[in-house]
């Protein structure tokens, strides 16, 4: 599915198409798979999906095309702005998203980030550095390609009116002055493109480099939130309004998902229940019976609990129905990175209310 998402012979016209199903890849085809048995090879995978997802950007980006992906049609939301640079994120989010898990050790019961403060500590620094100073480089290239643009907009706008010719539009004069070779309009775009192609590179390289100082565990959260930062920005196409991924970005704070990580669940049979929870990362000897029991333990209302095995990836992973929908909510809080026959539970709401 990834090569045909990441496909170089798509007409233009259908690159609204491509961040739709570049968030549902996002959600259905990187983030299960960081949340159940993290490992090098998943790492990397993500990583490489992340690393073409801008590479297929820059294949599209060109002096007729890069107002396009300057500001994205679908990008209708205005309290996006103050985080987005050059038609995608600032690359210090990145880096803010694995300060805050750092910041927040002595909240972190299972230790994943408790190795990480000596190694961050300098790679944060010089990371700053060098995000501050390409992104103020990058801004005041933009900055002075708009003002040359401007220049010569107004003077064919303005230039229209005179003798007998009649008044040009706005949209044909801006697009005559991005066709101008002689006058630099073209020369103008081109630049553009060039800012917009060392901004995906910034983008690129900032993750990597993060990733790189991260184990592996480590690695897999960090993936995580990049992945549901990533398609969060399309979580308002109507297409992505039905996933499950949609739902939980609005109940729950994104810099808090490294503790309840929520990954989607495979669909479950239609006899209907009450409030069910999905729980991944399960033993291969867990038995529903086995699973029933542990939250039982804690709660008074659960009734139903089931099994499950994905041939494909070797997870094991299960449903459990409550009667009482606070405790279901309850659950996925308290119980979640539970230990569960050696292993940590990965609890979320499921993608339906049946087992």
């Amino acid at each position: 599915m990834a090569g045909d998402l990441f496909r170089r012979n798509r007409p233009f016209n259908q690159l609204d198409g491509f961040y739709t199903d570049w968030s549902k890849h996002l959600t259905e085809r990187c983030l299960p798979p960081l949340l159940i048995f993290p490992s090098d090879a998943k790492n990397e995978a993500v990583l490489g999906d992340i690393r073409a997802y801008y590479d297929t950007l820059d294949h599209y980006a060109n002096k007729n095309t890069i107002l396009y992906f300057l500001l994205p049609s679908w990008r209708s939301n205005s309290l996006e702005t103050p985080i987005l640079l050059l038609g995608d994120i600032n690359p210090l989010l990145f880096t803010s998203l694995v300060q805050s898990f750092v910041d927040g050790l002595d909240q972190d019961p299972v230790g994943t980030y408790s190795t990480l403060s000596a190694s961050w500590k300098d790679l944060s620094s010089e990371l700053e550095n060098t995000i501050n100073e390409t992104v103020s480089t990058l801004l005041r290239e933009t900055r002075e390609a708009h003002e040359g643009f401007i220049r010569r907009f107004s003077n064919k706008w303005v230039s229209s009116f005179r003798g007998s010719q009649s008044g040009t539009v706005v949209m044909e004069t801006a697009t005559s002055v991005t066709k101008e070779e002689d006058g630099g309009g073209a020369m103008i775009m081109e630049e553009l493109v060039r800012i917009f192609h060392e901004a995906n590179r910034l983008r690129k390289s900032t993750i990597t480099d993060i990733a790189g100082v991260l184990n592996v565990d480590q690695r897999a959260v960090f993936l995580e939130s990049v992945c549901k930062l990533l398609a969060g920005f399309k979580h308002q196409d109507q297409a992505f309004q039905n996933s499950l991924f949609d739902n939980l970005l609005i109940r729950q704070p994104m810099m808090q998902q490294h503790d309840a990580p929520q990954p989607p669940p495979p669909p479950m049979n239609q006899h209907q229940q009450d409030h069910v929870i999905y729980v991944g990362n399960l033993a291969p000897e867990a038995t529903k019976d086995l699973l029933l029991e542990r939250f039982k333990c804690n709660y008074h209302s659960p009734t139903v609990a089931k099994i499950c095995f994905d041939k494909r990836s070797g997870a094991t992973y299960g449903f459990v129905s409550f009667e009482d929908e606070r405790e279901k909510w309850d659950a996925m809080k308290v119980m979640n990175r539970k230990i569960f026959l050696d292993r940590q539970m990965h609890i979320g709401p499921a993608a339906k209310n049946s087992i």
